[in-house]
């Protein structure tokens, strides 16, 4: 007696909410497929039980079930998945589907007793950012918001700047590490006492260099870095001043401009900026001051078709289910040496009395930002919960745990 046999594709994601509603996702055509039938939602379960090897007989339950027999035509027409005539002479099928299967997964070595959470730590770290110093002459608006949403400079009360000595031990203790990109940040760099002997020393290093340097502290005077600029500009700004500076520096390709916008009104003067100028190095940035909620409302929340506006591969799926592609390898170490792997959370530790090696291990144990996931209420009630990119600095500032129009 022929039996009918039915399996999905190993490109496709499975998603499910507990009222039964489920998603299959193609990783390869960004096509998908939703449902609400409770026995739709039975029927793909069916396939993921480890015991089935991703293969199900179709049963009488799910063949003489309308709303089934549609469900998996649609299946097949869109090439999600295949139902086939199974004869009794046939081999059995087996069907390797993906799973999430981290053999460093911190969760796991934290169980494993022979292994360390530590080992090979260094390799996670891919961006630092160090913050010379926390002076600044300058009286932006909202200073106070810029720094804990992108990277930007930041002023203090105290008086506090990083020990060169420090910068260099830190400096060899990454030398055969993974990572490439370290950034300089402020205050204003150019009040930092040990700039020129900073510039003199980071010639020994083949890092990725970044100083970050507001436009308004930038003057004709000032020591040649030979290093990668970001320019950082906020608004208000003089307009003709900028463009003036831009069409100055035109030709250096090592400067990138970080425009930090707060309203529609603002992105049209960067694009009149970059109109007038010529320009392509530089970046759009929107910062959220407390009192431009419908600008991120408008702008910045996701709707469904955003989500599904491009390709979203299967690597990246598994990823969101275990970190924060936002922050993930990320850490900012302050003036005063305390050390962050967000600038909205706790310090980790002080880099005068830790190691890079144990702030790192910490981070993996406290997890204060790089394996914040969307877990937890509205994302863990929607399908599209990994689907979504990882929680990122907004919503900290904003107090919301999903910028999206699709869960309230």
């Amino acid at each position: 007696m022929k039996k009918h046999k039915f399996y999905l594709y190993p490109h496709i994601y499975f998603s499910k909410v507990d009222d039964g509603k489920l998603l299959l996702y193609s990783t390869i055509s960004n096509l998908f497929i939703e449902n609400n039938s409770p026995v739709c939602c039975e029927l793909i379960d069916e396939i993921y039980k480890p015991e089935n090897l991703g293969v199900i007989d179709l049963t009488d339950k799910f063949l003489n079930n309308r709303i089934v027999t549609d469900f998996i035509n649609q299946i097949v027409e869109q090439n999600f998945g295949k139902l086939i005539d199974f004869k009794p002479n046939m081999p059995k099928l087996i069907n390797l589907l993906p799973i999430l299967n981290l053999q460093d997964d911190i969760d796991r070595l934290k169980q494993d007793q022979e292994r360390d959470i530590g080992e090979n730590a260094l390799n996670y770290l891919n961006e630092l950012n160090i913050y010379l110093n926390n002076q600044c002459n300058l009286d932006c608006s909202y200073c106070d918001c810029y720094y804990k949403q992108t990277k930007s400079c930041y002023k203090d009360i105290k008086n506090a700047y990083f020990q060169p000595d420090k910068i260099k031990e830190i400096l060899d203790s990454l030398t055969y590490s993974s990572l490439k990109k370290i950034n300089f940040l402020g205050g204003n760099l150019f009040l930092y006492p040990f700039l020129n002997e900073l510039i003199e020393l980071l010639k020994e290093y083949n890092f990725d260099f970044h100083y970050w340097i507001h436009i308004e502290n930038l003057s004709n005077n000032n020591p040649d870095f030979d290093q990668n600029k970001d320019i950082v500009v906020n608004f208000p700004v003089n307009i003709e001043l900028v463009k003036q500076y831009i069409g100055t520096h035109k030709d250096d390709k090592k400067s990138t401009y970080h425009f930090l916008i707060e309203n529609d009104s603002q992105y049209n003067e960067v694009e009149s900026i970059v109109k007038a100028t010529g320009i392509d190095n530089y970046q759009i940035t929107p910062v959220y001051t407390g009192n431009n909620l419908s600008f991120f409302e408008e702008n910045i929340y996701l709707e469904k078709e955003d989500i599904f506006a491009t390709l979203i591969p299967h690597r990246i799926i598994f990823c969101n289910q275990k970190l924060n592609s936002n922050h993930f390898g990320k850490l900012s170490i302050l003036s005063d040496g305390d050390a962050k792997a967000n600038m909205n959370t706790p310090a980790i530790g002080n880099i005068y009395n830790n190691s890079i090696l144990e702030l790192i291990a910490t981070e993996l144990n406290k997890n204060t930002a790089w394996r914040v996931i969307r877990d937890k209420k509205p994302c863990n009630q929607c399908l599209y919960q990994y689907l979504c990119p990882s929680p990122s600095s907004y919503e900290t500032v904003i107090d919301k745990p999903n910028l999206c129009h699709v869960k309230a």
